[in-house]
C-alpha cells in the first residue's frame, strides 16, 4: 500500500550476487527541508542478509519496477529483519 511518503508491501532487495523477496515498510521524512527515506525490511528468518551487508549498498525493486538505491543500516543475523537507509530519490 502506498500513501504520500510511505510504502508498505512486497519488494525485492538486489545486490550484484543476490536477490531476496521481502516485505517492506518505508517512509520519507523531511529533515531541514531535505527528503530522506528509510524503513524496515522483513524476510524469511532463514534468509541470509549477509550478502546484502557485504555489498554495503543495493537496489530495492518494487512490484511496479521502480528502483531505489539503499544502504543496509542494521540487522541481527537470523532475525529476518533489516533496517535500510535510502540513497537518492525514493522509489515510491
Amino acid at each position: 500500500m502506498a500513501n504520500a511518503g510511505t510504502y508498505e508491501g512486497p519488494a525485492v532487495l538486489v545486490t550484484s550476487s543476490h536477490e531476496i523477496a521481502v516485505e517492506v515498510a518505508l517512509r520519507v521524512d523531511q529533515i531541514r527541508g531535505l527528503a530522506t527515506w528509510h524503513g524496515d525490511v522483513t524476510a524469511d528468518p532463514t534468509e541470509d542478509f549477509w550478502s546484502v551487508l557485504q555489498a554495503r549498498q543495493g537496489r530495492l525493486r518494487l512490484p511496479n519496477g521502480a528502483e531505489g538505491m539503499f544502504i543496509p543500516a542494521r540487522t541481527v543475523i537470523g532475525s529476518g529483519q533489516l533496517k535500510i537507509t535510502g540513497s537518492g530519490t525514493a522509489p515510491f
